[in-house]
This record gives structure tokens, sequence and C-alpha cells, in this order.
């Protein structure tokens, strides 16, 4: 209803203009491909000219956020961000939009700008991703945009403990994303570093793609994770072994587990992961000495 009232409403409106230029000319200014918004002298005049036109482009960004036309709601995604706390009176609108996510295509970016709008913004995503009665897709979103709230994200937070729950998510793909993200500001890392290690092994390559890069986000405690980034030397996903030699490099822990299983690698049948075991090993130095053999031998 409110997305329906606003169509009618902006309908009657004329766009609003900044020294002679129109919103939709001024966001089509913005450099292509920049999200998150990238600085510098030039876009900073368009970001000024944008927020301008606050109060009287806002129902225009919204009304394009819920349109068909996708590169239009990229734009307004952009403009919504650019004005981030300003554009709070647009928030029962993007709500509404999220809540209509078999709808509305412009729902991703409707989660998407909540991080930009400061505490009620934050509200809202925390919201989204506790709401148990919107599909994982919704919350998956809310999440991966969490990590963004900076300063917002304190011990004291409600976003936190709402995290935490999600770590106890059966969805793979949402207790990593949180894991990750309590791994990254130090929070939770037992438990959060237990989702990650047991979701390396997951059948689903994305998922245990996600959490091997997540360890290398959390190597503050590397000894919980070698032996199993050993492990996963040997999943069944190329893409996942590679990862996991390229954080077993980072680590240099435990290289008298680290240094046989990559030399083992060196036999992979997949030319990725034997590249990646190769370069892995030339991280550990003098403790890399047992593996030269095996490395003259891949190169013969």
């Amino acid at each position: 209803m409110v997305i329906g009232l606003l169509a009618v409403w902006v309908g009657w409106l004329q766009e609003p203009r900044y020294e002679g230029k129109k919103l939709s000319e001024w966001l089509d200014l913005l450099p292509k491909g920049s999200y998150p918004l990238q600085d510098g002298d030039k876009v900073a005049r368009i970001h000024d000219a944008i927020r301008q036109i606050a109060a009287k482009g806002l129902p225009f960004l919204v009304k394009w956020l819920q349109g068909e036309d996708g590169p239009r709601r990229d734009a307004a995604r952009d403009g919504l961000s650019i004005l981030g706390p300003q554009a709070a009176p647009a928030l029962p609108a993007l709500n509404c939009l999220i809540h209509d996510w078999r709808s509305h295509a412009g729902w991703t970016n409707a989660v998407d700008v909540l991080r930009f709008m400061g505490p009620a913004g934050a509200s809202t995503l925390m919201a989204t991703l506790t709401n148990r009665d919107y599909p994982i897709a919704v919350r998956y979103r809310a999440a991966e945009s969490i990590p963004y709230l900076y300063d917002m994200l304190t011990n004291g937070s409600p976003l936190v403990p709402a995290l935490a729950v999600c770590l106890q998510e059966t969805q793979e793909s949402l207790a990593v994303s949180a894991a990750r993200t309590l791994c990254f500001y130090r929070f939770e890392t037992r438990s959060a570093i237990a989702v990650l290690l047991r979701s390396v092994q997951s059948t689903n390559p994305a998922v245990a793609l996600e959490a091997v890069s997540a360890l290398d986000s959390a190597k503050f405690q590397p000894d919980n994770a070698v032996a199993t980034l050993v492990e996963a030397l040997q999943h069944t996903d190329s893409q996942v072994a590679s990862r996991a030699a390229e954080v077993l490099a980072k680590f240099q822990a435990h290289p008298e587990l680290s240094v046989p299983a990559l030399v083992r690698s060196l036999e992979d049948h997949r030319p990725a992961v034997r590249c990646a075991a190769a370069r892995a090993l030339g991280c550990f130095d003098e403790a890399a000495n047992p593996a030269i053999p095996a490395l003259v031998k891949a190169q013969a």
C-alpha cells in the first residue's frame, strides 16, 4: 500500500533539479560499478548535488528502487546510500519492499542501503536478519550487510547476540556469514570458529569456500584451524582445496602437519591444487626443505 501510494504521489511531482541537472542525470554521472561508493573530487561533487536535493529527491529514489528498470534501481540504491541517515524517512517504504520480496526485485537493493542509514537502518537490518518468516536469501543478504556497520558493532550492540543466535542455524550459508562477522570483530570467537571449522567440510562448495576464507581472517587462532585446513586440501572442489593451501601458507603454523599434506597435494590430479600447494610450500622457508625433492619432481 505504501509503495502504491508513493507511486501515485510521485506521478504528480516534477523531478527535482540542482544546477540545471535532474536528479536522474546526477545519478547517471556516478562511476559505474563503484558500489560501495568511491570517493574523489568529481564523485564528491556529485554526492553533494544529490544531498542538496535530498528532501525533494527521496520519493523518486524510492519509486525507482521498486521499479522494473534494473539500472535505475541500482542508481536509486546509490542515491539512497549517498543520503545515508538523511534517507531515514524512506525506511517504511524500504521495509515494504523487503516484506514484499516475492513481488519486488528491488528488495535486494533495499537491504543493501540499510547499512548506510545509521542506527535506524541497523535496527532494520537486525529485524530482517532475525525474522524467520523471511527466506534464507533475504536474511543472508542482511547478514552480509552487517559487517559494514563498523562503529555500531560493539560488545554492547544487540547485533552481536543476534549474530550469535544465527550460529545455530541449520542453513549453512547464514551460519557461516554470521560466524565470519563475529570472528572479524573478535566476538563469540570460540563458537564462531567452531562453525567455520565444521563448515569447511560442507558438501556445498560455496559454503566451504566461504568458511576457509573466513578462517583466514580469524588467523589469530591458527592452531584450531590447521588440521581442518589440511583435510580441506582433499576437498572435492578444487577452489576449496586451493584456498585451503593459500590459508595454510599465510598461517605458516604447525609445519609438521602442513608441509607433508601440501607435499601430498603436489600429486593431486587437479592442476590448480598442485600449483596452490607448490606456492604454499614456498612460504614455509626452511621448514619446507623436506619438500624440495617433491617440488623438483613436480616441475619435471
